[in-house]
């Protein structure tokens, strides 16, 4: 597999989870999704949350990464949304976690309804 940084069909090395302290130091507490995607799936977390109902901040986002998604590009990002919806709603039934199920199936309602 060959990395296309460019492309969307074209893979990167994606991310681990990233979370801050107080202490301004970062840590990373999640290698489980370290691989090579397509550069959707860094976005899939921002486009169910933070970019939700608030499309300025998308804008922003994608005018300092100095690429606007292209057609081809928001069909991948849906598609990596909707499959990410439908893993986190089995894993909330399956821990018995009702508010990040509804927060899913939020998210996957308003895929489906566009």
């Amino acid at each position: 597999m060959t990395a296309n940084h460019g492309a969307t069909t074209g893979v990167h090395p994606t991310s681990p989870t990233w979370a801050t302290w107080a202490a301004g130091r970062v840590r990373v507490i999640d290698f489980a999704h370290a691989e090579p995607s397509p550069w959707a799936v860094d976005l899939q977390k921002l486009t169910m949350r933070e970019w939700r109902g608030r499309p300025d901040l998308e804008a922003a986002f994608f005018e300092g990464y100095g690429r606007v998604p292209d057609d081809e590009d928001r069909l991948v990002l849906r598609a990596y949304v909707a499959l990410s919806t439908l893993a986190i709603i089995a894993w909330s039934v399956a821990h018995d976690d009702p508010g990040f199920e509804a927060e899913a199936r939020s998210v996957l309602a308003g895929l489906v309804a566009r």
